[in-house]
C-alpha cells in the first residue's frame, strides 16, 4: 500500500459490489429460462419471496448502521479503528450489507441453480479482504486490529467472541445507587425495567420515601450518570447489587421490588438467598426461557433489531406504536432519550440476558411471602412467566391489576401502586 494519510475511502468496495451485483442481476433475469426450469421451486415461491425481502431490509439496515450511525467516513479520515456498533458484530458491514441484500434477491428468484451464489459471494469476499484491506488495516493498527479480528467475524454478523478466560467485570461499588428516605428503618429495594432509567420511579418516590428507606440501583448501560458503562448480565449485576447491599448493612430488607427486567433481578436475588427480605413483589418480572439456544438467539436478534430501529426513528413514529390516551409526548421524548443512550452492546446483552439468565441449581423456598403482579392486558403474555413462578416459587400469590398493561402501574397510577405495595409490606411484616 502506498504511503498515505489514511486508508482509501472506498477501499475495494466498488469492485466487490459491482461483481456480486452483476451476478445477482443475471441470476434474477435468468430465473425463468427453460434450460433452468428444473431448479424452480414454485411451492416455496411465497416463503422465499418474503425471506428475500427480509434479507434486503436487513442489508439496508446494516448498511445504514455502518455508513451513517457508525460514521465510517469520519473514522477513515481520522485513522480511527471502529470496533463498536455494528462493527462489534462483523468487521466489514458495508460489504456484508450488499452480500445479504443480494442473497435476498437470489432467494426471491426462487431457482435452486442460483442458490450457490451466496457461497460464491462469501468466498470472494473472504479472499478479497484477506489480500487487500485486512493487510492495509494490519499495517496501520497492528496488534489492535489482530485482537479485533480474533473476536469479530469477517463476513457474517455474529456474537462477538471473548478472548479465552475473559469475563465481563466491573469494579466493586461502581454501580450508582440512589437512596431516599434514609431516616426510615425499613429498606425497600426497587429494580427498574429495561428501556428506562432509575428515575422512572419519580412518581412513587415522594410517596414511598415518607415511610421507607428506598434503595434504587441504576442498572449499568441504563445509567445517565455513567453513559460509558455497558450492561453485562443479570447474574453479574445482581451479584454486584447484592455486594453493595451487604456492604451497606442491608442484608435484611423490608421488600424486594422489581418490574420486568428488574423483576428478573429480584427473582435471581430471591433465589440466591443472600439478601433476606420480609416480602417480595415481582411486577411482570421476566423469567428465563427454557429453549434451545438457537431459538433464544433468534428472539434476542428480533428484540435487538426492534430497539435499534426505535433508536433511530423520530418521536412521531414512536407515537404510532403508543397508546396516546395513556402516555404524553413528554413520555415519548423520555423513552427516545433513554433508547438513544443505549449502546448496541447494551441492547443485545440486556435483552438476551434478561430472557436467559441462570438460576441456582437448587432453589430453596423463599423465607418470605412473594407476590407476582401483572396487568390485566398482559395476562396472555405473562402465561409462561406465571407457570415458571408456580414451579420455582410454588407459594407465590398472583395479583392481576385491572386496566393495566406491562409496567404501567407505578407510572399511571402511582397512588394506587404505593397503597398496594405498602399494604403488602405491612401485612408481611
Amino acid at each position: 500500500m502506498k504511503p498515505q494519510k489514511h486508508l482509501p475511502i472506498f477501499g475495494v468496495g466498488p469492485i466487490y459490489v459491482f461483481i456480486i451485483s452483476v451476478l445477482t442481476f443475471a441470476a434474477y433475469r435468468m430465473r425463468n429460462l427453460s434450460a433452468l426450469s428444473s431448479g424452480r421451486i414454485d411451492v416455496l415461491q411465497k416463503p422465499l419471496f418474503v425471506l428475500g425481502v427480509i434479507l434486503i431490509v436487513l442489508g439496508v439496515f446494516i448498511w445504514f448502521q455502518a455508513a451513517v450511525v457508525s460514521r465510517l467516513l469520519d473514522g477513515i479520515v481520522k485513522n480511527r479503528l471502529i470496533t463498536t456498533g455494528i462493527y462489534a458484530w462483523v468487521r466489514n458491514p458495508l460489504y456484508t450489507a450488499f452480500m445479504i441484500a443480494c442473497t435476498g434477491v437470489i432467494l426471491m428468484a426462487g431457482n435452486l441453480w442460483f442458490f450457490c451464489l451466496p457461497f460464491v459471494f462469501w468466498g470472494f469476499m473472504t479472499v478479497l479482504m484477506k489480500h487487500t484491506e485486512e493487510q492495509w488495516l494490519r499495517d496501520l493498527y497492528g496488534k489492535q486490529y489482530d485482537e479485533y479480528c480474533s473476536r469479530v467475524n469477517r463476513c457474517w454478523p455474529w456474537f462477538p467472541r471473548r478472548k479465552y478466560g475473559q469475563k465481563h467485570t466491573m469494579k466493586q461499588y461502581e454501580i450508582t445507587v440512589h437512596e431516599f428516605g434514609k431516616q426510615n428503618p425499613d429498606v425497600v429495594v426497587m429494580f427498574h425495567p429495561l428501556g428506562v432509567w432509575w428515575d422512572v420511579f419519580d412518581r412513587v418516590i415522594p410517596i414511598l420515601e415518607r415511610r421507607f428507606h428506598l434503595v434504587i440501583p441504576a442498572v449499568p448501560g441504563l445509567d445517565p450518570d455513567q453513559p460509558e458503562q455497558a450492561f453485562t448480565s443479570i447474574e453479574e449485576i445482581e451479584e454486584q447489587i447484592e455486594t453493595w447491599l451487604i456492604g451497606h448493612g442491608h442484608q435484611h430488607v423490608a421488600c424486594l421490588y422489581g418490574c420486568s427486567m428488574g423483576g428478573a433481578l429480584a427473582i435471581r436475588m430471591l433465589a440466591q438467598g443472600v439478601i433476606v427480605p420480609k416480602c417480595a413483589v415481582i411486577d411482570a418480572g421476566i423469567t428465563p426461557y427454557r429453549m434451545p439456544k438457537a431459538f433464544t438467539c433468534l428472539i434476542g436478534a428480533r428484540d435487538w433489531c426492534a430497539v435499534e430501529f426505535a433508536k433511530h426513528v423520530g418521536v412521531r413514529m414512536l407515537n404510532a406504536f403508543t397508546d396516546t390516551s395513556k402516555f404524553t409526548r413528554d413520555d415519548l421524548l423520555y423513552v427516545k432519550k433513554v433508547l438513544s443512550g443505549m449502546s448496541s452492546k447494551t441492547i443485545w446483552r440486556a435483552f438476551y440476558s434478561t430472557n436467559n439468565y441462570s438460576m441456582p441449581e437448587s432453589v430453596s423456598r423463599p423465607p418470605c411471602p412473594v407476590q407476582y403482579w401483572y396487568g390485566e392486558a398482559e395476562r396472555s403474555a405473562r402465561k409462561r412467566d406465571i407457570a415458571y413462578m408456580k414451579k420455582v416459587f410454588p407459594d407465590t400469590v398472583f395479583v392481576e391489576n385491572k386496566g393495566q398493561a406491562h409496567a404501567e402501574f407505578f407510572t399511571l397510577r402511582p397512588e394506587a401502586f404505593c397503597d398496594q405495595l405498602e399494604t403488602f409490606i405491612r401485612v408481611s411484616g
